[in-house]
């Protein structure tokens, strides 16, 4: 994460559970295990994406700006591409739970996606031709990953839904 302007407790300077990439699935943190990434803008706050992470609320009056970038490595590619031995019209035949285990599926929210679609629309043509759902409220409920962060016992507020096709389109970008 590259700080744009300050990172800030009070602008909600990105949460970090540091270590947290080698615990055990089902591990929960607690308060003491994480720590607020405050830090001037400019800087660059390096970690591995499975560290659990998170940004923090804003609570002051200006905005918080960040640059995420993130490195996939080639050699982290599987070793025969499943789309390209299977072929898409043969892929179609089988039962979606097969299609989703080949990855016509999202792995998270907004994670997997083709063209803002979720893949196993797109294979099966049922995707359309207006912005898709990258959050579809089973998503939601399927991604743990939220649930794995709380540290707190304060109820997480609603996600907003947000479609920057539909934003774009409509000229709002």
């Amino acid at each position: 994460m590259w700080a744009v302007n300050d990172f800030t407790k009070e602008n909600g300077a990105t949460w970090l559970v540091p270590g947290s990439h080698l615990w055990e699935e089902g591990r929960v943190p607690q308060e003491g295990d994480v720590v607020q990434a405050v830090m001037p803008a400019g800087s660059m706050l390096l970690y591995n994406g499975s560290v659990f992470h998170a940004g923090g609320a804003n609570r002051s009056n200006g905005p918080r700006t960040g640059c995420a970038l993130q490195y996939a490595l080639g050699w982290l590619r599987q070793e025969e591409n499943q789309y390209m031995a299977c072929p898409p019209e043969l892929a179609r035949t089988f039962p979606r739970e097969l299609q989703e285990l080949m990855g016509y599926d999202l792995a998270t929210v907004n994670l997997g996606f083709v063209d803002h679609k979720h893949p196993n629309d797109v294979l099966n043509g049922t995707a359309g031709d207006g912005p898709g759902d990258l959050g579809p409220p089973w998503l939601l409920e399927r991604d743990r990953a939220a649930n794995r962060l709380r540290v707190t016992d304060y109820e997480p507020l609603e996600r907003p839904r947000v479609s920057l096709d539909a934003d774009l389109v409509q000229g709002k970008g």
